[in-house]
């Protein structure tokens, strides 16, 4: 279901127009990250500078977006990384979405830079583009705050992360969900766009009403029944802590281990010690959120395990209520917990290699809060690693302790332990990502040896093209891609695809950004992991001495590119592009 319009917004020129949503390319990518993926081929020239005025962000719902279909109240933002330097798409639950297109609009396209600060405000027949001086300067949640008094609706705003162009500046949504990945808050930031607020007021005329509701019931049962449903309910995605422990896989020190036994004093019985009540998205029946309170009394809907993993453990901290404190620091100055716990890591451990100084050492839970802080007003040591891991070394050394893939730290999930995690974070479009594709799962469940390459490749490549669909509909990825979402769509938009129709359109948008990557000059050289995790193995835990054998990873990679009909480089072959019908792109 589309509400039919684009709404673009030119800063620069201060000018605001509305066409017709392109259908034609929404049965080609549906919604979401798949459409936007193929509108930033259009719409941004090869090789721009990301914190310019030449660079685009693009907001996006998807067919989903605004229905009453659980696990939908998602939306897209996409864009072009300022921590890669490539393809960016970063998506965001809550309630922003849904309002959008209840405001009318499928898609926000906005160009430009605006001379000075500026917010937009959107109601279902209005687009203004107003003056922020009275929020610029102020973090996250006193903008929320301000804008709150001011305007109904939902909000997406960023701190001072994003005003100072922190190369991973998130943008806040709801106050505790974010548009988490790349730097989207410096996109906002280096356009001087500070917030936009929207409220709509249209209705969605569902069609096949009774057939959509009686599919509905079926689809509720089915999430329902799921066995990830209760694990979440219960505990969030924190449940993962001692799943991944256990596994070997849970990152200390750096990525130096991949277990410790004082993870249970950050897992999801501790976590249930701060646990006020449970929280949702809308239209959405799991709960996974969950609102913490720390000692000092202070509110937080998380930390989720990514957190855990990167601003605790990866850290050498184990303190639950540190977390908590941590990642309200992080969501106020507007930044994202993976990438800051990701290269606070690398600064920790080269200092301990005498290449920084001024660093806390792995387990100083203060001087990490205080480092935060830097990072975000850009102050001192902090305006090294405002710019990342990879960046960061590349100017001080230490590449081997940057545990990051095309410029972006990895997830909290250390790959020695997890072949099928190591082939997605190297193959993953926007980099060292989890969310491209996650095999760990098959693994767990003895589907697939977690220390070899056999058979990874394929099973991830159909996990991708899954994944694009989901990102695309938009949809959340606790529940795999099944025949209810393909029956919804069908009766959404009196499309008649069938389940190899999705799994075509999943395989375009991965192509699609992949041509967006190949532009910008990435390749072969690009799809491959620290060299740190090819040679020091891990210390203890159940993935003990392993580390991954690069002739291996190498061939896993040859036969990824085979399967996807991509050369040796890791470019799509025409003859792929013209199946797919997206050949035109390569013009």
């Amino acid at each position: 279901m589309f509400a039919g319009t684009t709404l673009t917004i030119d800063l620069s020129k201060k000018e605001i127009s509305r066409t017709p949503t392109d259908m034609h390319r929404a049965r080609m990518f549906l919604g979401g990250r798949g459409a936007s993926a193929a509108m930033l081929l259009e719409h941004i020239p090869p090789h721009i500078d990301p914190l310019s005025g030449d660079n685009v962000l693009i907001l996006a719902t998807g067919p989903f977006t605004g229905t009453s279909i659980p696990l939908t109240s998602r939306f897209t933002a996409s864009t072009k990384s300022p921590l890669t330097e490539s393809y960016l798409d970063s998506s965001c639950g809550g309630s922003f979405g849904p309002e959008m297109k209840f405001a009318g609009y499928d898609f926000m396209v906005i160009r430009g830079k605006s001379e000075t600060p500026c917010y937009i405000s959107i109601e279902t027949d209005t687009t203004q583009i107003l003056d922020a001086s009275h929020i610029w300067g102020k973090d996250s949640f006193e903008t929320f705050d301000i804008l709150d008094r001011d305007h109904e609706g939902r909000k997406a705003v960023i701190g001072r992360a994003g005003e100072n162009l922190v190369k991973y500046a998130c943008v806040s949504i709801d106050r505790f969900r974010q548009l988490g990945r790349g730097g989207v808050g410096a996109v906002f930031g280096s356009k001087n766009l500070k917030a936009i607020t929207v409220r709509g007021g249209r209705d969605l005329e569902i069609p096949h009403f009774e057939k959509f509701w009686e599919t509905m019931a079926e689809y509720h049962e089915y999430i329902n029944k799921d066995p990830w449903t209760q694990d979440f309910i219960e505990a969030g995605t924190v449940c993962l802590v001692e799943m991944m422990n256990e596994l070997g896989v849970m990152p200390v020190e750096n990525f130096s281990d991949g277990s410790d036994e004082k993870t249970e004093r950050i897992d999801a019985e501790e976590m249930k010690k701060y646990l006020i009540q449970n929280k949702t998205c809308s239209v959405c029946s799991v709960q996974c959120g969950k609102l913490v309170r720390s000692k000092d009394g202070k509110y937080l809907e998380g930390p989720d395990y990514e957190t855990i993993g990167l601003l605790g453990s990866n850290l050498g901290i184990f303190d639950f209520d540190f977390i908590i404190r941590a990642n309200l620091a992080c969501d106020d100055f507007g930044m994202d917990t993976i990438s800051a716990g990701g290269t606070i890591a690398f600064a920790m451990e080269a200092a301990r290699n005498g290449l920084l100084e001024g660093i806390p050492p792995f387990g100083d839970t203060e001087g990490v809060m205080s480092l935060l802080e830097d990072i975000a007003l850009r102050r001192g040591i902090g305006n090294l690693l405002a710019e990342g891991s990879k960046i960061a070394s590349e100017k001080i050394g230490g590449k081997d302790y940057a545990i990051q893939i095309k410029g972006m730290e990895i997830a909290a999930y250390d790959p020695r332990g997890s072949r099928g995690m190591t082939l997605a974070y190297a193959t993953a479009d926007r980099g060292g990502c989890h969310l491209r594709g996650w095999p760990i799962e098959a693994e767990m469940d003895g589907k697939i040896n977690r220390f070899s390459f056999e058979n990874q490749a394929a099973h991830l490549i159909h996990l991708q093209h899954c994944k694009a669909v989901l990102d695309s509909l938009i949809r959340c990825e606790m529940v795999d891609l099944n025949g209810y979402d393909l029956e919804l769509l069908n009766i959404l938009t009196d499309w008649d695809l069938k389940m190899d129709d999705l799994y075509r359109i999943g395989e375009r948008i991965y192509n699609t950004s992949r041509i967006f990557i190949v532009r910008e000059g990435m390749g072969r050289r690009d799809d491959s992991i620290p060299k740190k995790l090819f040679n020091v193995p891990v210390r203890s835990g159940a993935s003990k001495g392993h580390t991954i054998p690069e002739e291996e990873f190498n061939r896993a990679i040859d036969e990824y590119y085979s399967i996807r009909k991509w050369d040796k480089n890791g470019v799509p072959t025409r003859e792929k592009l013209v199946e797919l019908g997206i050949d035109s792109f390569l013009r």
